[in-house]
This record gives structure tokens, sequence and C-alpha cells, in this order.
């Protein structure tokens, strides 16, 4: 891995060339035997439970008189995990993206019962364009850490964010991103509830996924075509083979919970 920050232009390819594979398919229901998980296909990485527990500690931090109703999904991707969300909580969904090949997936995948209750926007992290203090709670999977300035980002999200409103994010440390997150949580205007250490599932089911989609690489080649080889190469840098270091092995993650003060 190298420590070039992902552009729009990165993920709007990342989006634009995703395709539908059975066997990736297969593999990731294999190792997660979640069915909720794999129909939410998040570009993120999820672990069974991960979905209910953002879901209960957003249901118990949340000022219950708030007057907004809004979840917002920073780095929203195709959007389904804050769908999904915004549906559990009885919120109206405001996602957020810096690709418009993946807001404009967000949009057309919306399912029935949320229209009129979505909102996608092509934004970046430090500058949403959201009203001040006109969202209820807020998330951000896998993407926060990409931010170009994280104390930025978390300012943008102090601002948008009513009083007392929670935050919950994931983010990853390892020698490309060493940001001290908490801290950084802290200075743009949160109370920090908690960071739970996640690595060992992470790197439990990332192992597993990466193993299984190298030993079955040919299939995948045959299936895919030329779109197996980026695949493969996510593959290979995870697993550390050719000689080069583990991205798993090296690579821990976190969920950090927030309060905005």
């Amino acid at each position: 891995m190298n420590s070039r920050v992902p552009t729009p232009e990165d993920y709007d390819r990342i989006y634009r060339q995703r395709t539908r594979s059975t066997i990736l398919d297969k593999i990731v229901a294999g190792i997660l035997r979640n069915p909720r998980i794999t129909r939410l296909n998040c570009t993120g990485f999820l672990a069974p439970g991960d979905p209910e527990n953002y879901r209960e500690t957003i249901r118990q931090w949340m000022p219950k008189h708030a007057r907004p109703t809004a979840l917002l999904d920073l780095g929203c991707g195709s959007g389904r995990l804050g769908v999904w969300l915004a549906q559990q909580l009885g919120l109206n969904l405001v996602g957020v993206d810096f690709s418009p090949v993946a807001i404009s997936q967000a949009r057309r995948l919306t399912v029935d019962s949320m229209r009129n209750k979505e909102t996608f926007l092509v934004a970046s992290f430090d500058s949403t364009g959201i009203q001040g203090r006109s969202i209820a709670a807020a998330f951000s999977l896998d993407a926060l850490y990409l931010a170009t300035d994280p104390h930025a980002a978390l300012r943008e999200i102090s601002r948008v964010l009513v009083a007392r409103a929670p935050l919950i994010f994931t983010y990853y440390i390892n020698s490309d991103s060493q940001h001290d997150w908490p801290r950084l949580t802290r200075t743009a205007g949160f109370d920090v509830i908690s960071v739970a250490d996640c690595t060992e599932s992470w790197r439990t089911h990332m192992r597993e996924k990466h193993k299984r989609r190298w030993r079955r690489r040919r299939a995948l080649q045959k299936e895919l075509g030329q779109r197996a080889v980026g695949e493969l190469s996510v593959t290979a840098s995870m697993l550390g083979l050719g000689g080069r270091p583990s991205y798993i092995s090296t690579t821990f993650r976190y969920v950090l919970s927030a309060i905005r003060r």
C-alpha cells in the first residue's frame, strides 16, 4: 500500500468498475455468514454484529428531544448501510461522498420505503454544505480516515450536529496513517465515549477472505478477465505475497464513539 491519498477520481473508477461476481459474493457470504451484511454490500469492512452495534450506540446517545431527524453518513458510497441504519432508527438520511459515481449509484439504489427521506450529496468531508445544527447523529465507516485534513473534517461534523449528538467512525493506524484520532476528535469539540480495538476481528476475517480469494484466483480470472487483476493485486498486498509486507499484519483498526459538546 502506498501513502498517496485517494482522490475522487480514484473512487469514481472503483465504483464505475465494480462488478457483481458470483465467486466474490460466495467468498464474502461464506466468511461473514450474515445475509444482512452481504445485502448491505458496503465498500468498507463490516464484521458480524457491527450494524447492530452502530445502531444501538446511536440509539443510546442520540438526544431524545432533538428537533433534527437526520442521520449523516459521511463517505456513504452506494448508501446501503446508511439507509439500513436510518430505517432502523426512524430517521431521514443525509449521505455525503466525494465520488459523483458513488452518489449516483446511491440515488438509484435507494429502496422505495426511503423515497423522499434521503438526500445524497457530492461534497468533501470538510465542506459538506449541510445546514449547521441540522443533524441528530453521524457515522462514517472506513472513510473519515481518508480525509485530507482530519481536524477540518471533524470540525465540519461538529458544526452540523446538534449538541450532545453522537458520532461513530472507524479508522486505521499503520505506517501511512498515524493520526491521533481520539485527540483530534476532542479538539474538534467532542467528548470521546470509547475507542474499541477491533483489530483482531478485522484481521481474522480479512485473512480468511483474501486467502479464499487467492485460492480461487484462477476461477476469478476466468469469470472477470482483466478486471480480476485489480482484485488479485489487492489480495496480494493484503496477504503480503511476493515478499512485500502484509497490509493486514501491519494495520490496526478501531471504532471511536463520541458525543458533540
